[in-house]
């Protein structure tokens, strides 16, 4: 099917009905999924007509063939015991946990923008569920791996973490699998942090060739609360990734870093929005990325201050590294502002490896691609630093193996 599509066809029919046939869930999802069915119908599936897709083209991408995952593949937990963390899979938590996802769920659906988002909501069936109670400091990071198998399958996890007012908290958020396939991961995180409450928040995409993975994230951040938030991509044929930071309460703080590798004819388009709704609240996203070979990175960055939210402090950069000719960066950061009275700024910079920095080390001793690689893997190591120690050990590996072949 073509993307430029309206209207849902025949093979979406039968899949959105085999889907909800043979999945068990209570009566109020039931009813969810009938009203995303309802407004998926009324959106066409991205085109580069809208400007948040228009440089990375969808329009041949076949939707119909993936079947979505209706049991199967679950997250795997990797989590040191805390006392009154609850931790649960998705699937779970829609049974025993109505009253905190219906209306956080219909919210969300009802405000949708495009039709991947509303075919995430369409299938969602697993993905993990954390709350942690006012007042815990939980001492251990709760890591997750979420992965999934299977030749033209859809799977659609969801993410909901909540912390709880002073409460402090470090997640881990892995998107994986083992083998190279035609898999699509369309994946969707809600993530609040309450009043006075702290959270650092990793997630770590590093799908095998084949696959395709969109996300869509929002980060509600609350009075005097804070978030530090690191996206890391490295995997996956396409990633589309979209990640809203809703600064909501007076000295609310966003920390946004990502980092992202593009090799061979990988496309990467990733976007970050920092949200000011309130006043006296503070944001800084710095967002590094490189390319090789073919392939292509967009980020897309905005800062927006509302009506309402005097004295913002807001900073957004981009910095690209472009390791050969052949690769391509773009970068588009903004500031969409509506009131007085605040400090924002935004940069980018795009460049190759510096032919200086290459002959101060080749001076030393250093092989020319030897020399090649440390800028490369220097040039990620402030963020690196900031990371879990296994986490940024497993990234600078796997940053290793895609500079082996220069």
């Amino acid at each position: 099917m073509s993307a430029k599509e309206h209207t849902v066809n025949d093979a979406q029919r039968a899949l959105f009905s085999s889907f909800t046939q043979n999945v068990a869930e209570p009566e109020w999802m039931q009813r969810f999924r009938l009203d995303a069915w309802d407004r998926f119908q009324e959106v066409s599936w991205p085109s580069l007509r809208d400007e948040e897709f228009r440089r990375t083209d969808l329009t041949r991408f076949e939707y119909d063939v993936f079947e979505p995952i209706v049991t199967g593949y679950s997250p795997v937990f990797a989590i040191a015991p805390q006392n009154g963390v609850t931790v649960k899979t998705f699937r779970d938590a829609i049974v025993e946990n109505e009253n905190e996802l219906q209306p956080l769920l219909s919210a969300s659906l009802a405000v949708a923008d495009n039709r991947i988002a509303l075919w995430h909501y369409l299938y969602v069936n697993d993905g993990i569920f954390i709350d942690i109670p006012d007042g815990l400091v939980a001492t251990n990071p709760i890591s997750v791996e979420l992965s999934a198998a299977g030749e033209h399958r859809l799977a659609t996890p969801h993410i909901f973490v909540r912390v709880g007012k002073e409460s402090r908290a470090s997640v881990v958020v892995k998107i994986a699998n083992s083998h190279a396939e035609k898999l699509v991961l369309n994946s969707y995180a809600h993530i609040m942090v309450e009043d006075a409450a702290k959270l650092k928040y990793v997630t770590c995409q590093s799908l095998k060739e084949g696959a395709a993975y969109f996300s869509h994230a929002e980060a509600r951040v609350a009075r005097d609360a804070a978030i530090e938030h690191m996206d890391v991509n490295l995997g996956a044929d396409l990633t589309k990734s979209r990640l809203i930071c809703d600064l909501n309460g007076p000295g609310s703080e966003g920390v946004l870093n990502g980092v992202f590798f593009a090799s061979q004819k990988q496309h990467m388009d990733i976007r970050c929005v920092q949200e000011h709704n309130s006043r006296a609240a503070s944001s800084n996203a710095v967002y590094k990325g490189a390319v090789k070979d073919n392939s292509r990175s967009i980020f897309q960055g905005l800062i927006r201050v509302d009506k309402g939210a005097n004295q913002t402090d807001a900073y957004l950069t981009n910095k690209n590294l472009i390791i050969n000719d052949g690769a391509r960066a773009d970068s588009i950061p903004g500031l969409q502002i509506d009131t007085n009275d605040v400090k924002c700024s935004h940069g980018s910079t795009t460049g190759k490896i510096s032919e200086d920095e290459l002959f101060y080390l080749m001076s030393r001793g250093i092989s020319r691609a030897q020399a090649r690689h440390m800028l490369v893997m220097g040039f990620f190591e402030e963020h690196l630093q900031k990371l879990p120690e296994e986490v940024a050990v497993e990234i600078r590996e796997s940053l290793q193996e895609r500079l082996a072949g220069e």
